[in-house]
């Protein structure tokens, strides 16, 4: 995003309002749930993804959840489960779940703003980026375990690989 482009006032005191004028500087479809909650729909490489934006005015929290939909077969669940597990390890500020009622998994972040602290546009870019990218990272790893193709331990070492050699 160009920043020069992006302009805010006085109108993104509200965590969810800067992530409103955020999409629609961005350009990607959103809708705003209500006044604490945005929802953005986002074409990644693998998948589309719906991500969720809470504002928990209580807890001085903003949430970030990244959505997508797997099937999981029955007999692939405790591999995935396990990638599940494994993938959380590489990124300590967020984590996999899995939602086999909604066959959907979601990866989740938060970042508290206490004491009146407000969300820049640099950490808002920085937690719908991170969100997606680890996606895309370990999508194709969860969808080889659900296809059967790799066992957990393999499919998730396939999927660092490549990231970790470009750093």
């Amino acid at each position: 995003m160009d920043r020069q482009e992006f302009r805010c006032g006085e109108e993104c005191g509200h965590p969810v309002d800067l992530a409103e004028l955020f999409a629609e500087t961005m350009g990607w479809q959103f809708a705003r749930e209500d006044d604490d909650q945005l929802v953005i729909e986002y074409a990644g490489l693998w998948r589309f993804y719906t991500v969720v934006l809470n504002w928990h005015q209580n807890h001085e929290l903003l949430t970030v959840r990244n959505q997508f939909e797997l099937n999981v077969p029955e007999s692939a669940e405790s591999q995935l489960l396990d990638a599940i597990n494994r993938a959380n390890m590489f990124f300590p500020g967020g984590s996999f779940t899995l939602h086999l009622d909604e066959e959907m998994i979601e990866y989740s972040l938060s970042h508290t703003l206490a004491g009146d602290a407000e969300l820049t546009i640099e950490q808002l870019e920085s937690l719908i980026n991170n969100s997606i990218s680890q996606c895309e990272v370990f999508y194709p790893a969860f969808q080889m375990v659900t296809l059967g193709a790799k066992r957990a331990e393999n499919a998730i070492d396939a999927a660092i690989v490549e990231p970790i050699s470009h750093c």
